[in-house]
């Protein structure tokens, strides 16, 4: 379905995105990563970039930080 890399300083593998759910009334594209440790998005998608809110650091004694996060579309990439 999808994968993030979290790369805080060095590049470690790939890990899976987890329920990527589009909500067609709330135009809200959500997903989480992470095991004991979580990492949460829900965004709003336009052409350009996506907007929203990014809960990090959840695990199950703290609830997260919440922040807002937004990312902007990549550069197109037209030749290898």
């Amino acid at each position: 379905m999808g994968f993030v890399r979290d790369a805080r300083g060095e590049i470690p593998p790939e890990q899976p995105l987890h329920d990527v759910v589009y909500d067609a009334v709330t135009d809200t594209l959500s997903f989480w990563y992470g095991s004991d440790t979580r990492y949460l998005f829900k965004y709003r998608p336009s052409c350009s970039e996506l907007v929203g809110l990014a809960r990090l650091f959840v695990t199950d004694t703290y609830v997260g930080l919440l922040r807002p996060d937004t990312v902007p579309r990549a550069e197109l990439i037209t030749a290898p």
